[in-house]
């Protein structure tokens, strides 16, 4: 009867090197990852989330979002272990997946005690996971999200085997989420604001933006958005709120031609809004999604204003829109 432990050995090399036939030098390796493991009480593992819809410009390998999580194309190693194997140059799926596979992967490593049962992610690892898709979310409007995550161990560990978090049971809708080279800058300093010590009044926006990207029905979608809206626009403010919605949104228009629109646009977001909550207003489909698609850009913009102030945003300060009112100049 073969060993455990030899078993695993052989399977390691395999999966590493496709030969049994290995030169001294990658020998010695494996089996200076195994002393390493009986010597420590901590062993090192890999998580690796398959994202969904997500479509990178060719030659970018990895983009760093913060220095625990990145996002990485999957090697054809990987691409076959998730979802099939390759014939001829085809695929051939073990199980139904989407009409297109992902290959972008948020990854990144942990420790964890050797001998510990790993029933879930650490919370940081999930914390990470979940800013990361806050952070895509909110920075184009396409929908965009991670499946189950697969666990390994970094190196030979043979008591470690191959884990799975969570059932990636979220519904992302079909879309595509395009990132383009030029904006691979633009994503990343976005991202450095979303893992930032933001202040906790983001953590409404953010997380409505992110739910409004994945909804189906632009009415849902409209009241996502709201809310986040409300939570940025009406922040201390609890009278006249269609009036203060509006004309505090109009307040931090660029340029003051500007304002008399941005007044009518919040305006008719925030009634629509209202009928839908109250039951009131016909229903048109059309209408639902201008006014949706209107009330995810709006948060998005104030975001982007607000983000880059992180732990002390100016809307969160007493006095905050009087000020901007009255004086037409945002302070922070």
């Amino acid at each position: 009867m073969v060993s455990p432990l030899l078993d695993a050995l052989v399977r390691e090399i395999w999966a590493r090197y496709s030969t049994l036939d290995l030169d001294e030098a990658a020998f010695d390796e494996v089996i200076a990852e195994f002393e390493r493991f009986i010597d420590t009480d901590q062993v090192r593992l890999r998580y690796l989330a398959p994202i969904v819809n997500l479509h990178v410009a060719p030659g970018i390998s990895e983009i760093e979002l913060c220095p625990t999580v990145s996002i990485r194309r999957l090697t054809s190693a990987e691409m076959t272990a998730l979802y099939g194997y390759e014939r001829d140059g085809a695929m051939f799926t073990r199980a139904p997946i989407s009409l297109s596979a992902p290959q972008f992967a948020f990854v990144g490593e942990f420790e964890e005690p050797k001998f510990s049962e790993v029933a879930q992610a650490p919370e940081q690892v999930r914390q990470d996971l979940r800013l990361a898709v806050l952070a895509l979310r909110s920075f184009k409007p396409w929908a965009v999200g991670h499946l189950a995550v697969q666990i390994s161990p970094v190196g030979f560990y043979p008591a470690v085997g191959p884990m799975i978090w969570g059932d990636g049971s979220e519904y992302i809708p079909l879309d595509s989420y395009d990132l383009t080279a030029d904006e691979i800058g633009q994503l990343q300093r976005h991202a450095a604001y979303v893992f930032a010590g933001l202040h906790r009044s983001f953590e409404i926006p953010l997380s409505r933006l992110a739910s409004a990207a994945i909804k189906v029905q632009h009415t849902d979608k409209l009241l996502d958005a709201s809310i986040g809206l409300e939570a940025i626009l009406l922040h201390g403010i609890s009278s006249e709120v269609t009036y203060r919605f509006a004309l505090n949104y109009a307040s931090l228009a660029a340029r003051p031609s500007d304002r008399a629109a941005r007044f009518r646009t919040a305006k008719e977001v925030y009634k629509r809004r209202c009928e839908i909550v109250h039951g009131e207003g016909t229903s048109n489909n059309a209408v639902d999604q201008q006014q949706a698609d209107a009330a995810v850009e709006m948060l998005r913009e104030l975001l982007a204003f607000f983000l880059p102030e992180g732990p002390n945003p100016g809307f969160a300060k007493e006095g905050y829109w009087e000020h901007v009112v009255l004086s037409g100049l945002p302070h922070t």
